[in-house]
Parts: structure tokens; C-alpha cells; sequence
């Protein structure tokens, strides 16, 4: 318990005496520095306040003790200064010990201050000084009787002489008044400083008496009672953070002043302040008072304008006047000994500076009351000034009278309106169509939620209503997914995993029985929806994927649910609080939006604006959107409302009218206000008011706390360490946190109360997210550090067997508790499990904030570990960024990170950066660098005998040899990497090499060797159980009979890649499947079948955001129109393909454009036209090394000249292209191109030449068994 009044005054106020006079010396203890650092902590908002305090009674408390010990104590506390008073005593020997006393105490606090004046914090150093001022004199003291509250002051001579002597010291010194210079005689060496003020020489000595001082003379609780209220006496938080409004009133000495305070007690009782002190000084009186501390009331801001409008109008006090209002510190300063509890803010200290600017009767405010009360108060304007301890001008008015109660005319919107709005809009789902996005929205506490949940019972019975409900503090992947379905299977933590499972079959059977469509892709993705209500079985499909397939199956999974519900009755998506979003979600949102226009189902939204003011919107593919905008709730709708929540037949129209004013028509705000008149008995049975004067506030942050402060004090810890969780609270894991022994009681008081409810057995949420917020924020970080950690243990101990469901929720605990190590681990594993899940976003925001966290390690530490870790996940980011198709972000992250890397002087570790580098380049088509890095890397790898990394590396180097069209070298890349896996036993790589090398031998026409390598693939990835290798071994075994023209065996290899695809519920090996049936198609002359299939491409393109395949399927639908002759659809495609692949600088795509947009020109006879986009596409595919891309344009531009007669230039050209062809042994293109060729000798009239080219042509294609151009060539030769 605090001591918050002096033992002097409790011993007088025992034996019944209330004022008084005597003989003391009196210390000024003044804080230098105190300002300025004030003004700069300020700056930080709370956490600056906080700093603030505890830099205060860190200084305080030493200072605080000595006065104790050496026989005095503090009469008045004042922001940065305190008076301190040693009594005279009868004994002679006594009386003068008691000079030396406080004398040797201020030199003591001098000592304290040099050991501890300087104080370091994260806004910034800041050196304290102390400055004593003292004097021996007569010391008057009174107690100010108040029905309400009891006061005390000190005042007189020595105090005013003693802040007199303060101002003439400098930092660091001690100046007495020529009286007690006397008193302590040569004890002391000093020198006149000023006409009657004297400087003590320092010095380090001790008194021989000191006194013990008893705590429990001056703690007395019932006597503390009588001058504070209990609940600041009883108070066992430090501090909170409160919305507070500070008056400072200064009065003149004059008349009967004591009796005027009394008044002022009074006032501030009835209205709802607390009466904080009366201090007197060298510049006269001062009164504080505030409102919002220690507790809150309604209507805040009116009651302390009428109340200083009521101090005002006391006859003969004479008040000045400076009021302000904000977010401040109220809690305690000082120590053990004395301590006075107030409140601590940048805006407290002005309400001090303008109460001395202002005149007598007047009232000096800011900007921050201004803006509250200037509809209800007259206000004048007194113009900018300048206080000490403000850089900037402030701007300052004078408060007046109140205003005329005037019936302000509000435009307000019932909800019938409304609700007949979403009606409508529930049309298109009885119509078995989708019915879009429709938006919510409102600000908070409008009544959003409750228009749906009227609209729910509404409709309940022809619907099915999902509730998704968004959490507004981690924002776990899925959060409002997993929540559904957690009520949708009926599963409970009380559960065990058997009945748990049990439940879940039973609602998949029935789902099952009921979808009229989907039922064997019900059957397929049930492991993926059991995982996210944390089922799992052996052998499942979930269990078989990796991360991307997890959460790409989860994605199109839950999507595949809400359709199967749909097709049983229509659908209604309830998204609570949709700004609150996850990005997982929100990208489930996007693909469940997608392609769905005969599916009866709709989502309603409930948000808020953005901080902007604009309208929140979910970024989803669907652009048309609908809105409901949420005014305040007319009188009909209020006294409606009223009605229900007080159960009442008729609302009086006065009763009415009072709470249209202060509700504004809000419905939360009218929902706390109808109970707390009810709770505080301030509403009679006919519901009439019985005191018209109270008025409640229209802030919802202060109704919450006003709520919150009435609740008992164990119930108030309880809610705030539940805060701490959440705004959903799991129960077991807050009752070993709390260790009450009444948990259960107090969880049943909370619930009725109606400050939260649960959701089930074990988990709570609050009633609403702001509920929670106001709780959680008024709380001191040093006690949030403290209760984070708590939280973050206790998780931990409760969840040892199940952690890894927990990582990101202890990382954002570790991190809130400021423990760093422990948020680094979590923040690493968090980004770890989303990576393997796929869930990209989430990953990034994990690896982004451990990152921050490693910059900052890295100015503290300088270590080589630290760095590495750096890059080590900035290499995790830049593989996910390359996987989104953010290339230019990733390519100048590994230009940073090898920089970087390159200070290390470890070879290997720069090798692996150079080769992951590389790899992305290729990607992206930059084969020179790729090239360049990887020879680089495997050039080390091989020095240092790193054969895994050798391997990889070198299959690799082979890709990029391969997309330069140097096969043999990258054959040989491929070799090596074959070998060295071979003998380091690691089947996947070696199957990878064989695939590999299938491709290049099918590019050279070496259809054998490549059937024999996707032989070996296929078999070693059937033995691994490699799914998505056996898939990609079907696709190039289809490829291959492609090449071949058997398009109908090309087609059995291609649906076996597709059906693989599809259970592993991989979109982009569909896409890449579905693409090659396209074009199987395509050459089958079967245009309409092929545009099936590029049409189910361009669907999962589209939804997966696969903005390069995209670019390729626009090209195959092109190539559809060119096949039909419809050019104007042919170029319009291939010109979208163009600026696709030119928006994501795709240079394959780009040469492939203008090479198709060249045909068509061609076709159309624009002979400038087409021969510029044909050398457009040679440039890029020669600037690229793109060895196909330079033959297919060289071939064509060859085709070109040959049309336009030009055939010298023809003839030439197509011999580049022979030369390309034998060069790099490409067997399988050299028979087309002989015929071509044959065809141009014929009308050149050459025809010798002719035969001999003919022949050559059918040589070669014997060679490759090409029926068809064998077949050509016959005919030729007829």
C-alpha cells in the first residue's frame, strides 16, 4: 500500500487538530534537465510517458529516503520537485541536530544525483541535475474538511523563502537563507551568493543521529481514506495509460480561500474529477484536478468544462485557469516512504503553463479541448504563444459559458432500409447465380454485426450462413477459415482426437450424400480440410504433399467445399471484420471468387474505413462490388433499441431524447449507456430519469473503461491479463497464468457483465475488438512485457507435443516482451512452417520482421554469425519472391546479399549465394551472369570437394546450358551431376538429371535415349513415391510423342499427367497438362477441342496468378484463331501476349510475340510490318542465346523473302538455318527445313539442285522415322 499522506498530517488528524503552525527547515528539491527531457520523451507517445515516470521515481526514490532517514519528510509533491520539511524539536541538542540533518540530507541528494543523474533511454541520453533550495522559518499546515474528500496543504514563510533560494542556485548546489546559515553556525562553510542567500561548499558528511522511520505511522488505511479514494490507496499497478483532462488552478490567498477550496472539492466530486492537490509556493497557490484519473466517466470532456465553469463562478476565489486533455501516465511517483499518485503527459505540463498566462476568471484551454466542446461551449480565440518547455507556438483559447441547449438535426438511416438492401441482394442466389462482394461498412460500433445477425434469423431457414470471423492480433494464416470449420465439424479441445475425428466423419459423410456435384473431389481433398482442424492420418493426401501443394490444395479445397454446400442449398459467407484479413484468406477469397458465376453463394463483409477515411476493399478478382454504408440510427430506431435492451414497453420522451444526444444514434454507445443507467440505478420502473444533470459520454473508449473501472479489482487483472492474448482467449492457458483461486467465479462474472462469451468449452472472445483494444492499451508496457512473457512461457509449457501450431502466436509474444533471442527463434520457425505451407505472404511478414530484428543485432554485435543468419534469410526471402514473380526485387536482393557475402572470406558460403543467383537468372532468361555465377560456384564446389552441392550445382550449370541452346555442354553437366548423385545414393537428383537429359535428347531427335531417361525418371520416382516427378515424367513422355506427331499416344501421357496433377491438387502441373492436350489438339487439326483446354488454362493461370503461363496460353489461343483464319482474334491475342510478357520482362515470351505477330502481318500482306516483327523476335532470341527462338525466326523471315521473290536473301537464310541445325546436332527440325528449301530451288528454276536437296531431306527423315514428312517428300519425288 502507498503512502500518500504525510505521518505529520495523519499524527494531527488523530489527535483531532486541523491547523497549526511550526519551526522547520524547509528543502526545495528541483530537477534541472527535468524540461527538456520531458518535451523529448513526450515526443514518444506512451512509452515516452512511462519512461518518463520511471526516470522520475528512480531519482525520487533514493532522495525520498534520506529526507526519511535524516528526520524529515515530503510535505508536496510538484511534477519534478518536492518540499521536503524537518520539524523543529523541544531538545536543544535535538533542535540543532535537526538543522544539521537537513543540511547533510540535500548534500546527500546532491551525491545521489551525480551517481545516477545521468540516464540513458531508447529516445535518447539525458543528464538530471538537482538544485536545493532551503531555509529555517515558520511552516503553516491545515487540513481542508470536505464531506467527500479531505485535503492538506503547507505554506508560509520557509517554503516560500526555500523556492526563493532554489532560483539562485546553480545545478548541482545548495543555497540557504541567512537564518539557517545562523541556525548551523561554522558546521558548514559557505559564502554569500545573493543579499540574504548563502551557497553550502560541498562536502561529504555524515549526522550523527539519523532516524528510523516506522511505515505503518503513516499508512494507515482508514485515515488515508478520509483524504483519497480507496481505489487509488488500494492500487497495485504502478500505472496505466488513461484519456485524461488536467485542470490547474491557480487562486489568490485572500478572503476565506480555504473554505472556496472546500467548494472546489466539492465540485469535482460532483462532477466526476478527482481532487489530486492543493501546493503552495513562492508564486502562490495551485490547485490540481483531474478527470479520467483514477477512473473514468461518461461525458468526460463536459464534465470538466462545467466543472472549471463552476470553480469559476465562486464568489471571491479568483481562479486562473489552464485545462488540457490527451493520453497520459496516471499512476504513482515518489517511493515507499511518500508517494502521491497523479498523472504524468506533455499536455499535463501545459495545462500548468497556460494556468500562469491566464488572467483572473479565465480559462485557458488548447486545441486538444477545442476540438470536443466548441458545439456546447462559447470559445474565443487568445492566439499563439510560447511556453518554456515547447519549441513550438501553441494556440490558446479561452473557454465561456455554455452554449444554449440547442436540438441539433443529425441525418440518420434506419435499418429497414438496409436490410431490405441485403434482401435484394440475395436475389441472384435464388437465382443460382453468384451473388458478389457486398460491403458492410460503418464506424466501429455502428451496428454493423447486428444487421447481419437480423438478416441471419431472417433467413437461417433457406440458407446456409457460414460465420468467418477475422482476428485483429496475429492474423494466423486461415484464421477465419479454421475457425468455420472448427464449428462446421463440431469439434472441441474437450474432446479427444478420436471423438473429435468422429465428429468429422460424420459431417464429410453427410456433406458427401448431399453435394448433387464434386462428390469423388469431396473424397480427395478430405485430409486437407481435416488439417485445418488439426487432423491428420497416416497415408493421406495431406500427408503425401509439400508445402505448396498444401496450400494450394487448401485453397481450392475449401473453395471445392462451399461449392458442394451450394449446390445443396444456397450459400451466405458472413466475413467479419474483413479488415482485420489475413493475406492467405484474402487469397483463398480471390480463387473462391473466381470463375464462379453458377454458384449460388454471396459474401457480406462487415469493416471499417481505412485510416484515410476510404473505403476498405478485399483484393479479389471480381471488380464489381456492392456497399452498404452505415449512418446513425434515427429516433425510431434508438427508441426501438431501447426498448429491447431495457425491456420495456414505452420510453419516455424526455428519457428518450437524453439518450439520442449522448448515443448519437450509435448502437454500441446507446447498448453501455442503457447499462450502466441500469446498473447504477439512475433510471426509475418507468425507465424516467432520476438525475438529468449526469450526463454520459459520447467517446466508446470511455464508456469501456468507465465500465471496466467499476468491475472489482481481481476481475480487472483477469480481463487485462486476457487482453493480452487476444481478442479470443483460450481459458486454460489464462487460468494457469492468473493462478486465482476464484477463476471461475471471476470467469462468470466477466461473461455477465457482458465484457466477453464463449465460443466453446475453452475459448473466450471479447464482446467486441474494442473492448479488448481499450483494455490491452491502457496498460503500462513494462507490465504488457511482463505478461507477454508470462503468456509466451505458459504456452510453451502447455504445448510441448504441439508447438509447431503455435510458433507465429509466441514469436508475436517473445517479440511484444521484448526477449529477443526468443523472438528471433520463433520469427524463424513461423517463416519456416509458412514457407513449407506455402503460404507465402505470411512467410515474408515472419522473415521481414526477424530480419528488422537481425539489423539491429547487427549495429549492437558485430558478428560474423549474426551476418550470416542475415543472409542466410534473406536467401529464404528471395526464393519466395522469385516463386510470386518479383524478379527485379529479387535479383537486386542477391546482387545485396553477395556484396555482403563477400566480406566473409568463406568460398563455399559465397559459392552457394552465386549458384541460388544463377538459378534465377536462368529463370528469368539473363542466361550470360547465370552462366558467369555458376561457373563460378562449381568451380569452388569442386576445389573443396563439396560433392552434394557439386551436383546441384552442376545440373544447374546444364540447365543454363541447355536454355542457351549448347546441349552437348549441358549434356555433359547433366553427366556429372548423374555420377556424383549416383554414388552419393541420392535417387531424387539422379531422377532429375535423367529428366533432364530426356529433354535435350528429344530436342536433338534422339527419341530413343530420351524414352529410355523418362523410363528410368518415371521408374526411380514410383519407387520414392515422388508424385509430382512421375507427373512431370508422363508430360515429357508426351512431349516426346508429340515431337513424333503421334498426337493420340501424346494425349494418354498427358491425361496421366493431368490426373496426378489433380490429386495432388498441383494448379500448375494441371495448367502445364491441360496446355499440352491444347496443343495435341491443336496439331490434331481439332481447333474447338483445343480451345477447351486452353480455356481451363487460362481459368488456373488467372487464379493462381501465373502471369508467364498466362502470356504462353494467350499465344496457343491466337495460334486457335490463326488456324481458323479469324487474323483479327489471332493478332489481338498475340498482342496481349506481347504486353504480358512485357509487363514481367519476359524476354522468351516477348521474342515468341513478335515472331507469331509477324505471321499474321505476313498473312495479311503488311510485308513491313511482318519482316520488322520477325527481326524484333531474331534480335531478342540472339541477344538471349534462345537457340530455338533464332531458328523459328531465321525460318521465318527465310519464308518471308521467299514470298516476296526475294529468293537469293531467302536461300541464305535458310542455309543459316541448316548450319544452326547440323551444328547442334538438331536432327529432328532438319527435314522440314530441306523440304522448305526444295520448294524455293523449284521456283528458283534449280531444279538439280532441287533433287539433290530432296534427297537429303528424305534421308534425314528416315533417319528420325518421320512418317509425315517421308510421306512429303514422296509426293515431291512423284
Amino acid at each position: 500500500m502507498n503512502s500518500l499522506v504525510p505521518g505529520y498530517i495523519i499524527e494531527k488528524f488523530k489527535m483531532g487538530k486541523y491547523r497549526g503552525k511550526l519551526q522547520a527547515v524547509v528543502l526545495f528539491v528541483d530537477i534541472s534537465g527535468f524540461t527538456s527531457m520531458t518535451q523529448k520523451l513526450m515526443e514518444n507517445g506512451k512509452e515516452g510517458a512511462e519512461i518518463l515516470t520511471k526516470i522520475i521515481n528512480d531519482v525520487f526514490t533514493p532522495s525520498i529516503e534520506i529526507i526519511y532517514r535524516y528526520g524529515g519528510f515530503v510535505s508536496t509533491f510538484g511534477g519534478d520537485a518536492f518540499y521536503a520539511i524537518f520539524p523543529s524539536v523541544k531538545s536543544a541538542k535535538t533542535f540543532y541536530k535537526k538543522f544539521q540533518n537537513a543540511v547533510v540530507s540535500a548534500e546527500k541528494i546532491l551525491k545521489v544525483f551525480l551517481e545516477t543523474g545521468y540516464q540513458r533511454t531508447k529516445f535518447g541520453n539525458f543528464r538530471l541535475e538537482v538544485k536545493i533550495g532551503a531555509a529555517w522559518g515558520e511552516v503553516q499546515w491545515g487540513i481542508i474538511k470536505n464531506q467527500y474528500q479531505n485535503s492538506y496543504f503547507f505554506k508560509g514563510e520557509a517554503i516560500e523563502i526555500g523556492s526563493q533560494g532554489e532560483k539562485y542556485c546553480n545545478k548541482g548546489e545548495i543555497v540557504i537563507d541567512r537564518t539557517l546559515k545562523e541556525k548551523i553556525g561554522s558546521s558548514f562553510k559557505s559564502f554569500e551568493k545573493k543579499s540574504g542567500f548563502y551557497l553550502i561548499e560541498p562536502g561529504d558528511r555524515e549526522s550523527p543521529d539519523t532516524d528510523e522511520y516506522d511505515q505503518a505511522e503513516f499508512t494507515d488505511l482508514e485515515i488515508q481514506k478520509v483524504f483519497f479514494p480507496e481505489n487509488i490507496i488500494r492500487q497495485k499497478v504502478k500505472g496505466e495509460f488513461r484519456d485524461v483532462v488536467s485542470c490547474f488552478i491557480s487562486f489568490a490567498e485572500k478572503g476565506k480561500y480555504l473554505a472556496n477550496i472546500s467548494k472546489v472539492i466539492s465540485l469535482a466530486n460532483h462532477y466526476g474529477g478527482y481532487f489530486n492537490r492543493v501546493s503552495f509556493g513562492d508564486k502562490g497557490g495551485f490547485l490540481l484536478i483531474l478527470f479520467g484519473a483514477p477512473v473514468t466517466k461518461e461525458n468526460l470532456l463536459i464534465r470538466a468544462c462545467d466543472f472549471v465553469l463552476g470553480v469559476i463562478a465562486i464568489k471571491g476565489f479568483k481562479a486562473k485557469i489552464g485545462m488540457t486533455y490527451g493520453r497520459a501516465f496516471a499512476g504513482f511517483t515518489g517511493s515507499s516512504f511518500r508517494a502521491e499518485y497523479t498523472a504524468q503527459g506533455r499536455h499535463i505540463n501545459l495545462a500548468a503553463r497556460l494556468m500562469t498566462y491566464a488572467d483572473t476568471g479565465q480559462i485557458l484551454i488548447d486545441e486538444s479541448i477545442l476540438r470536443k466542446v466548441s458545439n456546447k461551449y462559447i470559445v474565443s480565440d487568445k492566439g499563439k504563444l510560447r511556453f518554456k518547455g515547447f519549441n513550438r507556438l501553441v494556440q490558446v483559447y479561452c473557454l465561456g459559458e455554455k452554449k444554449k441547449r440547442e436540438r441539433y438535426k443529425v441525418e440518420m438511416v434506419g435499418r429497414k432500409k438496409e436490410l431490405k438492401l441485403l434482401n435484394d441482394y440475395l436475389g441472384n442466389i435464388e437465382k443460382g447465380k453468384f451473388g458478389g462482394i457486398v460491403y458492410i461498412e460503418g464506424e466501429p460500433g455502428i451496428g454493423k454485426t447486428v444487421l447481419l445477425q437480423e438478416l441471419r434469423e431472417r433467413v437461417k431457414d433457406r440458407y446456409t450462413w457460414m460465420y468467418l470471423p477475422c482476428d485483429e492480433i496475429l492474423k494466423n494464416s486461415f484464421n477465419p477459415i479454421k475457425s468455420f470449420l472448427k464449428d462446421y465439424f463440431n469439434q472441441s479441445e474437450l474432446k479427444s482426437n478420436k471423438e473429435n475425428f468422429s465428429s468429422f466423419e460424420k459431417k464429410y459423410r453427410d456433406l458427401i450424400d448431399q453435394a448433387e456435384k464434386g462428390k469423388k473431389e469431396l473424397i480427395r481433398i478430405k485430409s486437407i480440410l481435416g488439417s485445418l482442424v488439426n487432423l491428420f492420418w497416416e497415408g493421406s493426401l495431406f500427408e503425401q504433399l509439400n508445402g505448396k501443394g498444401r496450400y494450394e490444395n487448401i485453397l481450392y479445397g475449401m473453395k471445392q467445399l462451399i461449392i458442394a454446400e451450394s449446390s445443396y442449398r444456397p450459400v451466405i459467407i458472413e466475413l467479419e471484420d474483413g479488415h482485420l484479413i489475413d493475406p492467405d484468406t484474402e487469397k483463398w477469397l480471390d480463387i473462391m471468387t473466381r470463375n464462379v458465376d453458377d454458384v449460388p453463394f454471396i459474401i457480406l463483409t462487415t469493416c471499417r474505413f481505412n485510416n484515410d477515411g476510404s473505403n476498405f476493399t478485399l483484393k479479389t478478382g471480381r471488380n464489381s462490388e456492392k456497399r452498404i454504408t452505415l449512418g446513425y440510427l434515427d429516433k425510431e430506431g434508438i427508441d426501438s433499441l431501447s426498448k429491447i435492451i431495457l425491456q420495456a414497453n414505452d420510453i419516455p420522451t424526455d428519457t428518450l431524447d437524453y439518450l439520442s444526444r449522448q448515443s448519437e444514434g450509435n448502437p454500441f454507445y446507446l447498448e453501455q449507456i442503457l447499462k450502466y443507467l441500469s446498473e447504477n440505478n439512475l433510471i426509475d420502473e418507468d425507465f424516467r430519469l432520476l438525475n438529468e444533470t449526469f450526463e454520459i459520454p459520447s467517446d466508446i473508449n470511455a464508456i469501456i473503461i468507465s465500465r471496466i473501472d467499476r468491475l472489482r479489482d481481481e476481475l480487472k487483472v483477469m480481463l487485462q491479463t486476457a487482453s493480452v492474448l487476444g481478442r479470443e482467449f483460450v481459458v486454460n492457458v489464462l487460468r494457469k497464468m492468473l493462478k486465482f483461486d476464484d477463476f471461475e467465479n471471476l470467469l462468470r462474472e466477466g461473461e455477465t457483465e457482458s465484457i466477453y462469451f464463449p465460443l466453446n468449452e475453452l475459448i473466450y472472445i471479447f464482446k467486441h475488438a474494442l473492448i479488448r483494444e481499450s483494455i490491452y492499451q491502457m496498460q503500462l508496457k513494462e507490465r504488457l512485457r511482463n505478461l507477454h512473457k508470462l503468456a509466451a512461457e505458459t504456452i510453451e509449457e502447455m504445448n510441448i507435443d504441439s508447438l509447431e501450431q503455435h510458433y507465429a502466436e509466441l514469436a508475436n509474444h517473445y517479440e511484444k516482451a521484448q526477449i529477443r533471442n526468443k523472438t528471433l527463434e520463433y520469427l524463424e520457425k513461423a517463416g519456416d512452417l509458412s514457407k513449407e505451407k506455402f503460404e507465402n505472404r505470411k512467410a515474408l511478414d515472419f522473415y521481414n520482421k526477424l530480419l528488422f530484428y537481425l539489423r539491429k543485432k547487427e549495429q549492437s554485435e558485430d558478428s560474423i554469425k549474426i551476418k550470416k543468419k542475415y543472409i542466410d534469410i534473406s536467401l529464404k526471402v528471395a526464393d519466395i519472391m522469385q516463386l510470386i514473380g518479383e524478379w527485379e526485387k529479387t535479383e537486386k536482393l542477391y546482387r545485396e546479399l553477395l556484396k555482403s557475402s563477400e566480406k566473409f572470406e568463406d568460398e563455399i558460403y559465397l559459392a552457394k549465394i552465386k549458384i541460388m543467383f544463377a538459378e534465377h537468372l536462368d529463370r528469368i532468361s539473363d542466361y550470360q551472369p547465370a552462366l558467369k555465377y555458376a561457373l563460378d560456384a562449381v568451380k569452388v564446389f569442386e576445389k573443396y570437394q563439396a560433392k552434394q552441392d557439386y551436383a546441384r550445382a552442376s545440373g544447374i550449370l546444364g540447365h543454363i546450358y541447355w536454355s542457351m541452346g549448347n546441349f552437348p555442354k549441358a549434356l555433359s553437366k547433366y553427366n556429372i551431376q548423374l555420377s556424383i548423385s549416383d554414388k552419393l545414393n541420392d535417387r531424387k537428383q539422379y531422377a532429375d538429371a535423367k529428366g533432364n537429359m530426356a529433354v535435350i535428347n528429344i530436342i536433338q531427335g534422339n527419341f530413343d535415349e530420351g524414352k529410355e531417361c523418362l523410363d528410368e525418371k518415371l521408374r526411380i520416382s514410383i519407387e520414392l513415391n515422388d508424385k509430382i516427378n512421375q507427373a512431370r515424367a508422363y508430360g515429357n513422355t508426351g512431349n516426346l510423342y508429340l515431337s513424333l506427331k503421334k498426337y493420340e499416344k501424346s494425349l494418354e501421357y498427358f491425361k496421366m499427367q493431368y490426373e496426378i496433377a489433380k490429386e495432388l491438387g498441383d494448379r500448375k502441373e494441371q495448367h502445364y497438362s491441360l496446355g499440352n492436350m491444347g496443343l495435341a489438339y491443336h496439331y490434331l487439326k481439332q481447333p474447338d477441342k483445343a480451345m477447351e483446354y486452353y480455356e481451363q488454362v487460362l481459368v488456373i493461370t488467372e487464379e493462381i496468378g501465373d502471369v508467364k503461363g498466362l502470356g504462353a496460353v494467350l499465344s496457343n489461343i491466337g495460334g486457335i484463331y490463326y488456324l481458323k483464319k479469324d487474323y483479327d482474334k489471332a493478332i489481338f491475342y498475340y498482342k496481349k501476349r506481347l504486353e504480358t510478357s512485357r509487363k514481367i520482362k519476359d524476354k522468351i515470351g516477348l521474342s515468341q510475340a513478335y515472331m507469331n505477330i509477324g505471321s499474321v502481318y505476313g498473312i495479311l500482306g503488311q510485308n513491313y510490318k511482318c519482316l520488322l516483327n520477325f527481326k524484333k523476335s531474331l534480335s531478342i532470341a540472339r541477344e538471349i542465346g534462345m537457340l530455338e527462338g533464332v531458328i523459328f525466326s531465321l525460318g521465318n523471315i527465310a519464308q518471308f523473302y521467299k514470298n516476296i521473290r526475294k529468293y537469293k536473301q531467302s536461300l541464305e537464310t535458310y542455309n543459316e538455318v541448316i548450319e544452326i541445325l547440323e551444328k547442334n546436332n538438331l536432327k529432328s527440325h532438319l527435314p522440314e527445313y530441306y523440304l522448305e528449301i526444295t520448294e524455293l530451288l523449284i521456283e528458283m528454276d534449280k531444279k538439280e539442285d532441287a533433287i539433290l536437296m530432296l534427297n537429303k531431306g528424305m534421308k534425314s527423315a528416315v533417319e528420325n522415322d518421320d512418317q509425315e514428312m517421308i510421306r512429303k517428300f514422296k509426293n515431291w519425288r512423284r
